[in-house]
């Protein structure tokens, strides 16, 4: 079973199905673009992308100052978007923040990060920390979804599912709130939990999953991985 926005799901869904895999997609989050009007670009010197939403989010924008992501997928969305490309962080913002810091000079200009309504504080504080002048451009907000469709609460109830893939810690609150209000926290003692990040663990610690699973780095290749790993 698969969480992520229907924007992003049918690729992960792809590689799962290329490794043997049934997959169910079951969003627990939609991407709204919020149409925010993009920063006066004068003194800005690059834009940061953190996830593939927010390069969704942008298309069509012609943005001419170079692009720094958050992995090569969010990276791959953005050269297809044929975005000046700067560097790519392999982890996570904490990483790319470091990148930046030994790549860019804080005096050369601002640092415009589009990015969601929420969002780790970490790229945001080691960039304040070191100098750089970090603004935030709210492009996309995730929502919720009210409900699941039957046919995911029926894989659930019947116990068609054996592992559910979270990518974002919004996920995983979001998919705690859906399964609270279907009343079927008990389905989870036979179904285990694959996260992309500790963070993403986390949010699922008192959850009853038969186990919580980590991928080993923060990508699609290492979620893959763990689920050939365990037996999945």
């Amino acid at each position: 079973m698969v969480t992520r926005p229907d924007d992003v799901a049918e690729r992960t869904a792809r590689g799962l199905r290329d490794r043997g895999h049934q997959v169910l997609l079951a969003p627990v989050l939609t991407i709204v673009p919020t149409g925010a009007p993009p920063p006066a670009w004068d003194d800005v010197q690059a834009i940061l992308v953190t996830s593939r939403q927010a390069v969704l989010a942008l298309a069509g924008q012609r943005l001419t100052r170079p692009v720094w992501s958050v992995g090569q997928s969010t990276a791959d969305a953005a050269r297809a978007a044929d975005w000046p490309q700067g560097g790519v962080g392999a982890a996570d913002g904490t990483a790319l923040a470091d990148l930046l810091s030994s790549s860019l000079d804080p005096k050369a200009g601002a640092l415009v990060h589009a990015r969601g309504r929420t969002a780790a504080p970490g790229l945001a504080t080691r960039l304040k920390r070191g100098g750089f002048d970090y603004r935030p451009w709210i492009v996309y907000a995730a929502e919720p979804v009210r409900r699941w469709p039957p046919e995911t609460v029926a894989a659930l109830a019947d116990g068609g599912v054996d592992a559910i893939t979270f990518h974002s810690p919004d996920s995983a609150r979001a998919f705690l709130g859906l399964i609270a209000a279907a009343e079927m926290g008990e389905r989870l003692e036979r179904i285990d939990a694959f996260c992309l990040s500790e963070k993403v663990a986390q949010v699922l610690g008192d959850a009853r999953f038969r186990a919580i699973h980590v991928a080993a780095h923060p990508n699609e290749t290492a979620m893959g991985t763990l689920l050939e790993a365990t037996g999945h």
